[in-house]
């Protein structure tokens, strides 16, 4: 009985179940479109330098905060095994 719902409900509304991917590709596309806008305003407005300079700023920062939280990661896998290690020799 379950399974008959399932299909007959698969059936009827094919996308329905698939709502939240198309709703987060179609957010993404809105967003990419609102970004492109701002981008070309602030190259209009402003001088080309000034618009790479910012983009190349966030892509910087956003590449340190990476990095910096890969390296956590990295030294907090170090002091577990060093941990489990110790455990093992005692």
């Amino acid at each position: 009985m379950k399974n008959s719902r399932n299909i007959v409900k698969q059936k009827l509304l094919p996308r329905l179940s698939n709502l939240h991917i198309i709703t987060l590709r179609w957010a993404k596309r809105l967003l990419i479109t609102c970004i492109a806008i701002t981008l070309m305003s602030m190259i209009f407005h402003w001088s080309a330098g000034i618009c790479l300079a910012i983009i190349v700023g966030f892509l910087l920062i956003r590449s340190l905060i990476r990095l910096v939280f890969r390296m956590i990661i990295t030294l907090i896998y170090i002091l577990l095994i060093l941990l489990i290690v110790s455990l093992i020799l005692l």
